[in-house]
């Protein structure tokens, strides 16, 4: 366990994490392929930080920083998409429990079995089997199902400095932040099947542009950290893949607190940076993606189980309407004519009312 030397920016959970150096290695020195009709390239990198967060209650992060200097490689806003794709087709090698044992074993004189390589990308699955390993209980007949963690989808986070040339895409979205912060713009990258969310952030020079443009980095991260599991815990809760969990128990307190602090978070985001979309807005099409029916089904349900939970009103309620904000918001998108009716409706539930006077 180590401390961030410049703290984690006054957000929960991000002072302290744990070096995840022996986890995850790289098959060799990283280099980043660029193939151009001039001629294959190839770039260097040097190693930032392997680091593993954990919220101590449902959710971890692994964040995997490189330091990359392609000078004029760059010449094209197709060259930094396939830069971002090279980086995402890095070997790694992730070592599991069998790999743990082997090296026990080579101590006695027996050959320890190599780990397999995989793409940057596709290590989630090996990376939350290791992780299940080392945290169980360590049995003869310790059997790991892959059900008790749910791998959620990887993003990237890029940053440069204004004097670097870095040519992007067109079809960007620039985020407007509070306050004069740098620049951030948004993507999604195609990759084997699926769209990956890709930030990108301009950083100016200076000590105090270097810390805001740091607070920045570490706040989107850790928000879109937050909806990919804030997403996964409630599609799981709501397709009854938690299990039965009983009411005030352990573990019904801690999915509680989880849900708190999630919530909460995610609510204090959108106040901060204007995205495209609301995390909450993001988080119920992802679940309409993965869990057949519409939205207000997924809401039912999700409300039954916190019901059949007896969760505190307060939790029961906050949730509900961070969820019940993005139903609106996806039926204006579907009927624009309800947005006058909608902003009618918040306007009546918010006036002020005056008490009546005593006789």
């Amino acid at each position: 366990m180590r401390k961030r030397p410049l703290g984690g920016t006054g957000l929960e959970k991000e002072r302290v994490y744990c070096d995840a150096h022996r986890m995850l290695r790289f098959s060799s020195a990283p280099v980043l392929e660029l193939v151009r009709p001039s001629g294959a390239s190839s770039a260097r990198a040097g190693h930032a930080f392997r680091r593993f967060f954990f919220d101590g209650l449902l959710s971890a992060r692994l964040d995997v920083g490189l330091v990359f200097h392609v000078g004029a490689l760059l010449d094209s806003a197709a060259a930094t998409l396939q830069l971002l794709e090279s980086f995402l087709g890095m070997k790694v090698a992730v070592h599991a429990r069998e790999h743990w044992e082997g090296a026990a074993e080579q101590s006695k004189g027996e050959r320890a079995p190599s780990p397999s390589l995989l793409p940057l990308a596709g290590v989630g699955q090996a990376v939350a089997r290791s992780y299940l390993w080392a945290t169980s209980r360590s049995t003869p007949d310790l059997t790991l199902d892959d059900r008790w963690i749910d791998v959620c989808q990887p993003f990237l986070f890029v940053e440069y400095s204004s004097q670097e040339e870095v040519p992007l895409p067109k079809s960007l979205q620039e985020l407007n932040v509070a306050g004069n912060g740098p620049r951030i713009t948004h993507l999604h990258l195609a990759h084997r099947g699926t769209w990956l969310p890709v930030w990108l952030m301009q950083r100016e020079g200076g000590y105090k542009a270097d810390r805001e443009a740091r607070a920045q980095r570490l706040h989107l991260v850790r928000r879109q950290a937050e909806i990919e599991c804030l997403e996964s815990v409630l599609r799981a809760l709501a397709s009854g893949r938690l299990g039965p969990l009983i009411p005030w128990t352990r573990q019904s307190s801690n999915l509680q607190r989880y849900l708190q602090q999630s919530v909460g978070f995610l609510n204090r985001s959108d106040r901060r940076v204007e995205m495209d979309v609301p995390a909450a807005e993001r988080i119920l099409r992802l679940m309409e993606e993965a869990h057949p029916g519409d939205a207000i089904a997924i809401y039912q349900v999700v409300e039954a189980e916190l019901r059949r939970l007896d969760a505190r009103l307060n939790i029961t309620r906050n949730v509900l309407r961070f969820l019940l904000a993005a139903i609106q918001a996806l039926l204006v998108q579907a009927h624009p004519e309800l947005a006058a009716l909608s902003a009618g409706t918040a306007a009546l539930e918010f006036t002020p009312h005056s008490p009546a006077p005593r006789p």
